[in-house]
């Protein structure tokens, strides 16, 4: 029988360290190793910088906004902490698309990309007011890596964070 956990039980109970000098996957694991003995957990921040370079094939939505969706890499086992660094004062909401279904980041503070292959998670960027090109942004997150025998208890097994349950591989969301 398999044993559901609880997220936020789970990262309570482990040693958590961040870098402050990684910003990719391949960073984030050699900081992993390095600190194996120290730390169950290692957290760094990604940035993607966006740039818009044609405004004109931005899709619109039912209330007239442009927005634009934009896939996640899967470059850790959990991402959270998910905002836009903004310099040009930008009018943005940032939603989550998991699967085919919009979310608001008020409610889902996290994604456990690990238990959740089978899920598709998109961040939609809709622009409160239209955009013109060569606006720029950057969205900044955290990537969490787990060490090997930990991510597999949250493979293997049903995970529930508060507003999401994770099932053999799905993201089901539960409001």
């Amino acid at each position: 029988m398999t044993e559901l956990i609880d997220l936020k039980e789970f990262l309570a109970n482990k040693k958590i360290i961040h870098s402050e000098t990684a910003t990719k996957l391949t960073e984030g694991l050699t900081f992993l190793l390095e600190n194996e003995k120290d730390a169950d957990i290692i957290t760094y921040n990604s940035t993607i910088n966006f740039l818009i370079n044609n405004v004109d094939i931005l899709k619109i939505n039912d209330e007239g906004n442009v927005y634009y969706e934009i896939p996640i890499e899967r470059i850790g086992d959990i991402i959270d902490n998910i905002h836009l660094e903004n310099f040009k004062g930008l009018n943005i909401e940032v939603c989550y698309m998991i699967g085919n279904r919009l979310f608001t980041t008020e409610k889902i503070k996290e994604f456990v990309i690990c238990a959740s292959i089978y899920t598709e998670f998109k961040l939609r960027l809709t622009f409160l007011e239209k955009p013109k090109n060569d606006d720029e942004f950057k969205i900044v997150f955290r990537n969490y890596l787990i060490n090997t025998k930990d991510r597999q208890l949250l493979t293997r097994n049903p995970v529930k964070s508060e507003y999401i349950n994770y099932i053999d591989g799905v993201a089901i969301v539960n409001f």
